[in-house]
């Protein structure tokens, strides 16, 4: 018999067969041969498979020592009850090996199983001192968007997709481990998916089931949706070209549970769509390398269909939505009647939640797109004009921040036919150093509360304009400005256009406050509209090259020290005098001490009126003496002391709508009305009423350490205090009550309280009430209390 050369196995296996062959013949045509030499051939071919299968089933290995390995499958916190992303319906397994390089192990067959229930086991017989990767895949066996190749690729088929689809949902993992020997390995699966929610409020549901419309149905189009996913790497490939769509399909029947504000209770609201979403987080540029990257979806588009009536689109507004694997995005709030509001919070199921809209300007673009209210929480750059969409209402709160024209714009924001934008607070609204107008209304409706405008451009700041509608019918828009600063980077044709309505437009602009540079508004805009835009009522004021609209009665404006003194110094008898946009200042002790002076100071909320800074060291205290005068402040921030005695001697004092930090210890008549009291000072009471002899607080909050109002001095004093709100920070720690009562000076007081709420205090002391304490333990001759009507002492 020839000798088998010494090639590859299955080279030497096929040779000696071969050779085995030949011999046979051989055998046949010589009966005589030797039986043995037969024998020894067979022997020998049984060696040969014996070796060659063994050396194959490890031919990346060649230990030659085996061991077990079991992993313990489990699906990421799999709940037990059956509801939506709770995995319950999960039953398909499919898992396959690879050698530490990633190499497909072809000698160990693919796994596919059905009926599984998870958690699972699995054992695999592998040999020791190797390192390997297992890749496993798990989703519910009745879907048939996925397909999964040897290698463990899967390929994701959009194809006749629906909408709230639970059997899309799946999971994966793939897991590294070296085999020391028997072991058991725990696998949690986790989602290659992101989750798209939309959900609305119960309130939302309701009404608009009210109005005759009830969701049935939803449907998604989602664009840049990846197709491939290497279960190896997880990294994702091949995104589609058009949008993939999640056809009309009934909603979700069970509530969507999100902890918007993270209290650990979660919300409920209605659920509209859900969609999982193999998110593609690479680019031509930078392909992807692992999938779980945060990226962003563009020109999402919803579309929820009603048992009867027209279907509602969701899409305006939905730019750089944030998605990421095993990540939920819920599109939160009021959608069905007009307001749209979008958060998220975490959840369990899942690695965590997007807030959608992330940031200022997508909250802009979403509310100008479907109405609702901003309160700003950052500068925002504009990458296009905000336009509030046709009949739309939108409140915008500026929050101190600024909104940037986009780069090469003509206008900031523009309102649209039959749209009402409202805009309040501080802050900015447009770029002197660029080409934009601030605001332009083009037939809607435009309300500014305050704020800073500029219009970079020559042509104005604000704009009215006509606005043509397709049936060609001309709206008249409309300007309201009620207060804010207003100005332009220059002039054209020598005129500050700060306020500009387009020629022959029908539609109005009124001017009831509000502070403007080089332009008065009482010119109007030098065209042929209305030579006037200060309402009926008001009057333009000029101080220097500033012109400020106030109502006819203001005597003055002021915005200095030295603007105050002189306005004080010209009064005789009775003056209101109002302060300028941002104005800082302060009440000199003795500008209006004996003269029998009526003072009204008013603001827009802007401005801050110190009392204490510029004042006498006297009786104990900062004393501010104003004798003979009455002091009324309205809708400013007054700057109050720290010490015990600090405070404004005078006949009278009246606030309204003021914000009053510090201490103020009272002299005379004392009222405040709709004020606020912010006290962070840590051992010092918010009022003090040491020579105070009528005192009223109406509709007040006082927010403090622990001390509010102290009613303790030498004379009689009557205190009423009604609807009033007490928050103490250090629930109690100071060991007081809302109203402490004490006298050392056998005074008489009442106290009169209605309707009022303590949050936090201490027990008082002689009483157990959280609101009253008498800690001098004054007798009823020296004493009277009524609390809620009913007389307690």
């Amino acid at each position: 018999m020839e000798k088998v050369k010494h090639t590859g196995k299955r080279e030497q296996l096929q040779a000696f067969i071969l050779q085995l062959t030949r011999n046979n013949l051989i055998f046949n045509q010589q009966k005589n041969t030797n039986m043995r030499n037969l024998l020894l051939m067979f022997a020998m071919v049984g060696m040969l498979f014996a070796t060659s299968c063994s050396n194959d089933d490890l031919d990346t290995v060649q230990s030659g020592d085996e061991t077990q390995v079991t992993f313990s499958l489990s699906l990421e916190k799999k709940i037990a009850t059956r509801a939506i992303s709770d995995g319950s319906q999960t039953d398909k397994l499919v898992y396959a090996v690879f050698d530490e390089n990633g190499n497909r192990i072809s000698t160990i067959q693919k796994v596919e199983k059905t009926d599984v229930i998870f958690p699972a086991t699995e054992t695999l017989t592998l040999a020791k001192g190797q390192t390997y990767k297992v890749a496993f895949w798990a989703q519910d066996a009745d879907c048939e968007a996925y397909s999964v190749d040897d290698n463990m690729n899967v390929t994701v088929s959009y194809e006749n997709a629906l909408n709230n689809d639970e059997t899309r949902d799946a999971f994966f993992k793939t897991e590294t481990f070296t085999v020391t020997g028997s072991t058991s390995i725990h696998v949690e699966l986790k989602r290659p998916f992101a989750q798209i929610n939309v959900g609305v409020t119960e309130e939302d549901w309701v009404a608009a089931v009210a109005s005759g419309i009830e969701i049935k149905n939803s449907k998604v189009v989602i664009k840049d949706a990846a197709t491939k996913l290497n279960l190896l790497t997880g990294a994702v490939s091949d995104p589609t070209t058009v949008g993939v769509t999640y056809d009309l399909a009934t909603i979700p029947a069970e509530n969507l549970m999100v902890d918007v504000d993270n209290d650990g209770t979660k919300e409920t609201y209605h659920w509209l769509s859900m969609s999982y979403i193999l998110v593609n987080d690479g680019s031509d540029a930078t392909p992807s390398v692992d999938g779980a990257t945060k990226t962003t979806l563009e020109n999402l588009e919803f579309t929820f269909k009603p048992e009867s009536g027209n279907e509602i689109t969701l899409k305006n507004g939905l730019t750089s939505v944030p998605v990421q694997r095993n990540w939920r995005t819920n599109i939160l709030g009021k959608l069905l009647t007009s307001d749209i509001t979008f958060n998220i919070s975490i959840d369990p199921i899942y690695d965590g939640d997007y807030i959608y809209p992330d940031g200022s300007a997508q909250e802009l673009a979403m509310a100008a797109a479907y109405g609702g209210t901003v309160t700003l929480q950052e500068d925002v750059d504009l990458q296009e004009p905000l336009k509030i969409a046709d009949g739309k209402s939108v409140v915008i709160n500026l929050n101190g921040k600024r909104i940037t024209p986009p780069t090469g714009a003509d206008r900031t924001i523009q309102v649209f036919d039959g749209a009402e934008l409202v805009i309040n607070g501080e802050g900015t609204i447009g770029s002197l150093s660029s080409e934009a107008l601030a605001v332009c209304v083009l037939g809607g409706k435009l309300t500014i509360n305050g704020g800073t405008y500029y219009g970079g451009s020559e042509c104005s700041c604000i704009y009215l304009f006509n606005s043509a509608r397709y049936d060609g019918i001309q709206n008249k828009g409309s300007i309201e400005i009620n207060g804010g600063t207003f100005k332009v980077n220059a002039p054209w044709n020598n005129f500050y256009y700060v306020l500009n309505q387009q020629n022959g437009s029908e539609g109005t602009i009124t001017v009831k406050g509000g502070t403007f540079e080089n332009y008065d508004p009482s010119r109007g805009d030098d065209h042929d509209q209305p030579t006037n835009f200060v309402a009926e009522g008001y009057k333009s004021l000029q101080k220097g090259e500033t012109y400020v609209v106030v109502p006819n009665e203001v005597t003055d404006v002021v915005s200095s020290n030295e603007d105050l003194d002189a306005a004080i110094s010209n009064t005789e008898g009775e003056a209101i005098i109002a302060l300028g946009n941002n104005a800082e200042i302060s009440l000199k002790s003795g500008a209006a001490n004996g003269k029998s002076n009526d003072f009204t100071f008013i603001g827009d909320g802007t401005s801050t009126f110190d009392v204490i800074s510029d004042t006498e060291t006297a009786e104990g205290g900062q004393l501010n003496y104003q004798r003979g005068s009455t002091f009324t402040f309205q809708n400013l921030t007054i700057k109050a002391g720290e010490g015990a005695f600090d405070g404004i001697v005078c006949d009278e004092l009246t606030y309204y709508n003021c914000t009053i930090t510090g201490k103020l210890t009272l002299y005379g008549k004392a009222t405040f009305i709709n004020c606020t009291f912010e006290n962070d000072m840590a051992d010092q009471y918010s009022i003090w009423t040491w020579g105070g002899t009528e005192v009223k607080f109406e509709g007040c909050t006082f927010n403090t350490n622990g001390k509010a109002i102290l009613l303790y001095g030498k004379g009689p004093t009557d205190l009423i205090v009604s609807n009033c709100t007490f928050n103490d920070r250090n629930n109690g720690s100071a060991g007081k009550a809302a109203i402490e009562i004490g006298n050392d000076y056998n005074a008489t007081y009442s106290l009169t309280t209605t309707n009022c709420t303590v949050n936090g205090f201490a027990d008082g002391k002689n009483t157990g009430s959280k609101l009253w304490a008498n800690k001098n333990s004054m007798n009823a001759e020296h004493l009277s209390v009524t609390i809620d009507g009913e007389k307690v002492l």
